[in-house]
């Protein structure tokens, strides 16, 4: 296998932009893939193990011959597109929002049940 291999080259661009995309650690692609599951569509996640299933076969020469190459770039144009379409601030923004949003329903309903114990024991 030589180093200007397009299967190799694309899953190794690949591999790196779900690295910071999604954040995820994994040597391989199909490691990294396996920890983003959650946070993909399942159509992108089957595109991303077809695209580590050819991965594994593009190192036999044999088996290289039977892979479809329109079927893997297409395979890889989705999943790019898909990992283009993430910001990481915004979904850093979006995390702190969420635990803002629980901690302000959290004290609304302690100060409602503090006022219906108040007017339940007679003090308002």
């Amino acid at each position: 296998m030589t180093i200007d291999d397009p299967i190799t080259e694309g899953s190794t661009a690949l591999l790196e932009e779900i690295r910071t995309k999604l954040r995820v650690r994994g040597k391989t692609l199909a490691t990294a893939l396996e920890r983003g599951r959650r946070r993909m569509p399942r159509r992108v996640y089957r595109a991303g193990r077809r695209l580590a299933e050819a991965e594994t076969l593009a190192n036999n020469p044999r088996l290289r011959l039977t892979l479809d190459g329109e079927a893997l770039a297409r395979d890889a144009r989705e999943v790019m597109a898909f990992l283009a379409d993430i910001d990481p601030s915004d979904e850093r923004k979006g995390w702190y929002l969420g635990i803002l949003a629980s901690l302000a329903i959290n004290l609304l309903t302690l100060f409602v049940l503090l006022i219906a114990v108040m007017i339940w024991r007679g003090y308002l």
